[in-house]
């Protein structure tokens, strides 16, 4: 505001010594679409819209927990079909093979952001799609995916439940994800192998040749996928219950005194659940009379082992995103989120060896696929850094994609304010010393290759250099950046020769 000079004094005025400059945006703030408890706090709903939480505290008070007494398990005898996996253990009860299995859909965003927290992700959005009523389906994840166009924050998306899908539906939900990646150019999506959780080591080519025969062609450097899925502690015991077992489960367990009198309670407070779930006395009485028949019947015991391993077997999307959040805050997004030990995780549903990563890792098609393994001492490691495009050399590693992200939309949204001003040189000298301020942050970080900012990034703008008169007259403002961006060491040679005594 001028300042009108009427009466005599001495008059103070601030002003700016620097202009405004490039704020980096976060680049690693993950959207969650999938099913929730319920969507809606104080009246206000927020079902099908995309919602910012920081911790799982918040999205418990929006969004509820976990599927809990949804989630129902089948019992049945596995007469001939004795060959246990992750998700369909088989166990022994009292002499007789058992397969475990669950009959409802697999409801896994809750538990998928558990594993993203204790990961090291942080503030992430959520969209939900809807409760644990109703069925899975593509229109649900389709129309979720359109509701992100006009969110600018979001820069990873994962969607757990998409794996509740039929094949076919599944991988038309990848390619969607990884088209509107490429068209948005602002975030990458992280995949889960439909399938993934297999613990026989012969089925490793199959599910991965199915993967890929299902992802399309298009915008594959803007997508990454992590293999296979994991054995988790996200789940703890006591979040299973008689509940979760059908009515007869009685019939699975042993015939004493002791079982029989811990059982009689038990269809009175199911009766009681159907009518008032919310019921807090209700749930600590169910919770009394699942901690007494577990520990008087060791067959109820195995039963609730049985569905505890199947709830706890998750797919690796969600903790590559705590991940990726995690280094962006402790070092630099252009760091590649590899070799780095999980948190939470027990072990992979099976274990590669070389050979089995060589096929995972290298593929005429260039679809890699990230391998997640086990070593002694150190746990289970993300081994592997690609995007599904190894065979665009430039963009073969996820990091390199991301760091294109962030630098691309940290100078376009820090030169908004130029927009519609004077297209003159005094213009373009703060223009480029905005840029260049903010790569010189980035490079001191060490998120761009380069011994010196000369050999790490070069600004361009002016008449002459790449702009012509005619684009002057017709409103451009072209800018030129040069880039040297950090891409990993995959392969590590050390040559070894013998050297001949000269004693």
């Amino acid at each position: 505001m001028a300042t009108t000079y009427s009466t005599p004094g001495v008059y103070l005025q601030e002003l700016p010594a620097f202009p405004k400059g490039i704020v980096p945006v976060p680049g690693s703030v993950t959207v969650f679409i999938g099913y929730t408890e319920k969507a809606e706090l104080n009246g206000r709903s927020y079902m099908h819209v995309p919602h910012a939480i920081n911790s799982l505290d918040e999205y418990e008070t929006i969004y509820g927990k976990g599927p809990d007494a949804v989630t129902k398990f089948f019992i049945v005898k596995a007469d001939g079909d004795i060959a246990s996996s992750p998700l369909h253990p088989v166990i022994d009860l009292a002499g007789q093979a058992y397969k475990i299995s669950l009959q409802s859909a697999a409801f896994r965003l809750y538990n998928s952001l558990r594993l993203f927290f204790a990961n090291g992700g942080g503030r992430c959005y959520i969209i939900s799609v809807g409760d644990y009523h109703q069925q899975p389906s593509l229109d649900d994840f389709s129309s979720a995916i359109i509701f992100l166009k006009n969110e600018y924050e979001p820069s990873i998306l994962v969607i757990p439940d998409a794996l509740a899908l039929p094949a076919a539906d599944h991988a038309a939900l990848v390619q969607q994800s990884l088209v509107y990646c490429a068209e948005a150019e602002n975030c990458i999506t992280i995949l889960d192998v439909y399938d993934g959780a297999i613990a026989d080591p012969e089925q490793v080519e199959p599910v991965i040749t199915q993967f890929r025969n299902g992802n399309g062609d298009l915008g594959l450097s803007y997508g990454t996928a992590y293999f296979p899925w994991l054995h988790t502690g996200i789940v703890a015991r006591a979040e299973i219950s008689f509940l979760n077992f059908p009515d007869d489960v009685s019939s699975f367990l042993e015939k004493n005194d002791a079982v029989s009198k811990s059982l009689e309670p038990i269809p009175s407070l199911r009766s009681a659940y159907v009518k008032d779930p919310a019921d807090a006395s209700l749930i600590a009485a169910i919770q009394e009379a699942n901690k007494t028949l577990l520990s008087v019947s060791e067959q109820y015991y195995s039963l609730v082992s049985a569905a505890l391993s199947i709830l706890n077997v998750l797919p690796p999307s969600a903790a590559m995103a705590g991940i990726y959040a995690l280094l962006e805050n402790t070092a630099t997004i252009s760091k590649a989120a590899a070799n780095i030990t999980l948190a939470a995780v027990l072990s992979p549903t099976v274990n590669l060896t070389d050979k089995q990563q060589m096929f995972l890792n290298v593929d005429t098609s260039g679809k890699s696929v990230n391998a997640l393994r086990a070593f002694p001492m150190r746990g289970v490691v993300a081994w592997g850094a690609k995007t599904l495009d190894d065979n665009e050399i430039f963009f073969r590693y996820i990091n390199v994609r991301r760091t294109l992200i962030f630098i691309e939309q940290s100078i376009r949204q820090g030169l908004h304010s130029y927009v519609f001003e004077s297209n003159v040189e005094a213009t373009w000298v703060t223009v480029k010393n905005e840029i260049e301020n903010f790569l010189f942050g980035f490079w001191k970080k060490g998120g761009l290759a380069g011994s010196t900012p000369a050999d790490a990034y070069v600004v361009e703008i002016g008449l002459g250099s790449t702009m012509s008169a005619e684009d002057i007259l017709y409103g451009f403002m072209r800018v030129t950046v040069l880039i040297a961006v950090s891409h990993p060491g995959e392969f590590i040679e050390i040559n070894f020769q013998e050297e001949l005594s000269t004693s």
